[in-house]
């Protein structure tokens, strides 16, 4: 019982945070395309105490991020929260990305609304947790079509037609050890939380682009989708 599962795990505070924790680690290495990630901010994030901790963590990392992405674009005074067709473009590339996570949290039958971030169950917000990690390929995308210098108006349009490129493209996934098209990503961190809560997994492995070639990869219970 999947359901009964997520629930146990969600209501045990210790594994609660563990499953945060891995995902937003996850989600802050990932930002190191844009700026390194200091070993403090790392550290910050195993060590965080509570889930207040962590999210605390997390703004302060996010909000890092946001000030270097903008900066990059040479909207320097930008914020995410303004009215600009930069920001609605990773709007509708988040929208993209939540429709393709949601197919697989319903298709293996995980509650959408039981996330381990938040605590509140009245939006989706698992499948906003799992997309934490997976977050840079729309942000990528939109920087790529803001700097292509083609008309704002078709910003979003240019931005999804990009996200669909990039996740149709082969990446190398070093805790499976293998190489797949970068959606299917998307799929497997559902397949990663579904097996550590059934405990066909002792640890909940967030599959990621890139990781060492060399050592020994963790032993996946699941297949890696389009390997």
């Amino acid at each position: 019982d999947i359901l009964s599962r997520q629930t146990l795990v969600r209501e045990a505070g210790r594994r609660r945070l563990y499953v945060a924790k891995t995902l937003i680690a996850a989600r802050i290495a990932s930002m190191s395309w844009i700026s390194p990630v200091s070993e403090a901010r790392r550290s910050a994030v195993r060590k965080a105490p509570t889930l207040e901790a962590l999210r605390r963590v997390e703004a302060e990392a996010t909000k890092a991020f946001w000030s270097r992405y903008y900066t990059n674009l040479s909207l320097p005074e930008l914020s995410r929260r303004a009215p600009h067709p930069v920001n609605a473009a990773l709007d509708a590339g988040s929208f993209f990305l939540f429709g393709v996570i949601l197919r697989w949290v319903l298709f293996h039958r995980l509650s959408p609304a039981h996330g381990f971030m938040h605590e509140p169950t009245e939006y989706q917000s698992l499948v906003y947790d799992l997309m934490e990690p997976y977050r840079y390929i729309f942000e990528q995308a939109v920087q790529d079509a803001w700097k292509g210098g083609e008309e704002v108006e078709t910003l979003t349009a240019r931005s999804l037609e990009a996200l669909k490129a990039a996740l149709g493209e082969d990446a190398y996934v070093g805790a499976a050890r293998a190489v797949a098209k970068r959606k299917g990503l998307l799929h497997a961190v559902v397949l990663g939380l579904r097996a550590y809560l059934l405990g066909e997994m002792s640890r909940f492995v967030v599959p990621s682009e890139g990781g060492s070639l060399t050592g020994r990869p963790p032993k996946l219970s699941f297949g890696l989708p389009g390997a």
